[in-house]
């Protein structure tokens, strides 16, 4: 089983920093067009820009997650290769041992 260390996982800490970035931008700017719809009386004219605002921040952290899972799966990736790499070199070094001492 794979162990991963939290602390050291830079991307995935600057990932939920940008997650929130845009979860704090799409509330404030939902909130904002919610209340000059309300204030304008007029919905029609506010409708089309909380679509763009909503659907701006789902492309956004679509793209954040995509990117976070990306990284993750390369380091992954990168982890099972340098395991078996080293038991591959480890049999090798058992080997010569029983090689060496027949």
């Amino acid at each position: 089983m794979l162990k991963i260390n939290w602390g050291k996982d830079k991307v995935g800490f600057i990932n939920a920093f940008v997650l929130i970035g845009i979860v704090a931008v799409t509330l404030i700017a939902t909130i904002a067009l919610i209340v000059l719809g309300f204030l304008a009386g007029d919905w029609s004219r506010y409708i089309l820009a909380l679509k763009f605002v909503l659907g701006g921040a789902y492309i956004l952290c679509t793209i954040a997650v995509l990117t976070r899972i990306g990284v993750y799966r390369s380091g992954v990736v990168k982890r099972k290769a340098q395991e078996e790499k080293d038991r591959l070199s480890r049999e090798q070094g058992e080997q010569e041992i029983k090689e060496g001492s027949a």
